[in-house]
């Protein structure tokens, strides 16, 4: 329901299951398709955990946030021609409570925030994203973010799926709180066919006492 079936041809991903725990991502291998370069700020805001991972094994990777993180990848990901290309994973966002909810409340708030997204190399902004801040799902909407008035499950895991029409440059984003239904949160359009190669990247807010994790990274495409 709302997901866009992940296609055969795996661009990127990694489970971080493969990593040594408490140890930087900087230039480390994912399990498929490349490795991980921290583009700004501190290489060591990132680092993997086994305390809090989602789904099959025990590994996540935790974000303390300020730092640009980059999958780049062992070929270029192809956007010219007629293809569904979806990026999946989990996520997690502590809220400002001092303890964390066992199952998602509406009324929990956070200052932390983070995006993940398709940025096209030297550019400032993305291609696609979406971004959690303020306590509700935003996306990418051709030159801005747009507010999807889809609020923000805190503590708890998240799934999360942009699949991209590389033919018309329409995307959706799909979120999951755990143990819930999946949610249409936004449809939005890329500004136009990148020039330059585009890259997968997550880039959390430096927030005192805050931290996001991620999980079960996957970008793969499939052609129409």
């Amino acid at each position: 329901m709302y997901y866009a079936k992940p296609g055969g041809d795996i661009y990127f991903a990694d489970d971080f299951e493969a990593h040594e725990v408490h140890k930087g991502i900087e230039h480390q291998p994912a399990t498929r398709g490349g490795k991980w370069q921290v583009s700004t700020g501190d290489p060591q805001s990132y680092y993997v955990d086994n305390n809090t991972s989602f789904g099959e094994g025990f590994k996540c990777l935790h974000a303390r946030g300020g730092a640009e993180l980059v999958a780049v990848g062992n070929r270029p990901l192809d956007l010219s021609g007629t293809a569904t290309v979806t990026v999946d994973l989990d996520v997690f966002i502590r809220s400002d409570s001092a303890y964390p909810n066992i199952m998602p409340n509406p009324l929990t708030k956070s200052r932390h925030q983070t995006a993940i997204s398709l940025k096209a190399a030297g550019q400032d902004t993305p291609l696609i994203g979406a971004r959690a801040a303020a306590g509700a799902w935003q996306y990418w909407d051709k030159n801005t973010y747009v507010d999807s008035e889809v609020k923000i499950a805190y503590d708890v895991w998240n799934h999360l799926q942009m699949a991209l029409d590389t033919a018309t440059g329409m995307y959706q984003v799909v979120v999951q709180p755990v143990g819930e239904m999946p949610i249409l949160a936004a449809k939005g359009t890329w500004a136009g066919k990148p020039a330059a190669e585009v890259h997968f990247v997550i880039s959390p807010s430096h927030t005192e006492g805050h931290s996001s994790l991620y999980d079960n990274i996957l970008i793969a495409s499939r052609p129409d």
